[in-house]
Formats: structure tokens, sequence, C-alpha cells
């Protein structure tokens, strides 16, 4: 939230803007067949795994991309 506001109001809107764009992502690609792997947009990548649940089909992991964090401490 810190590094790449990109619109969002607070820490919940964030979070709840990448879960949005994650579950549309993996969304389309189990109606095409296709297993998830990486989306992003705005600084962030959100990265898919086959998960070691009953639960859950899929992990998630998230992390920011390099180009945003070198802006942020003004290495760029």
């Amino acid at each position: 939230m810190e590094i790449n506001r990109n619109g969002s109001p607070n820490a919940e809107s964030k979070a709840a803007y990448i879960r949005t764009i994650a579950y549309n992502y993996a969304a389309k690609c189990e109606l095409n067949g296709e297993m998830p792997t990486i989306t992003g947009t705005g600084g962030w990548y959100v990265t898919f795994f086959p998960a070691e649940s009953e639960e859950f089909d899929y992990g998630v992991e998230v992390t920011l991309m390099p180009y945003v964090v070198a802006k942020h401490l003004g290495l760029r």
C-alpha cells in the first residue's frame, strides 16, 4: 500500500482489489480448462501454485514488482 496506492484509499480496498483481480483471473482459467499461474498489475503479482490442502485448489503468493520497489526507494 505504501509503495503503490494505485487509487486505493486504504489497505483494505487495495487488498479487495487484488483479491478481485486474482479471483477473476483464476475463474477465467478454470473456465478455459487452464491452471492459473501468475497475474498482476499496479505494482504487484499474484502467483498461483497447487495447494497442499483438500479445502483449496490453489495457494497464492502476493509480491511486489521490483521496478515499483526500486522507484519507491529512489533507486530508479
